[in-house]
C-alpha cells in the first residue's frame, strides 16, 4: 500500500479525522522545490555571485554568465 501511495518508511504523515474516517496525508518538512534547489546548489549548479546589479540583469536577459 505504501508503494501505491508513494510513501517511504520514515516519511512524515499528517493525520486527520472527519466523520468517522481517519486520513493520513504525506507531509514534507522541506518544500520539494526548495529541496531541489538546495541539491542543485550543493552540486555546483548555480549562477553568480554577480559583481553588480547590471551583471545580474545581463545574465537574466541571456547575456551569458
Amino acid at each position: 500500500m505504501r508503494k501505491v501511495a508513494g510513501i517511504e518508511v520514515g516519511d512524515f504523515l499528517e493525520a486527520g479525522y472527519e466523520k468517522g474516517t481517519i486520513t493520513l496525508t504525506p507531509k514534507s518538512l522541506l518544500d520539494r522545490e526548495v529541496a531541489k534547489a538546495l541539491a542543485d546548489f550543493r552540486a555546483g549548479r548555480m549562477s553568480g555571485p554577480f559583481e553588480t546589479h547590471q551583471a545580474l540583469m545581463t545574465y537574466l536577459k541571456g547575456g551569458g554568465a
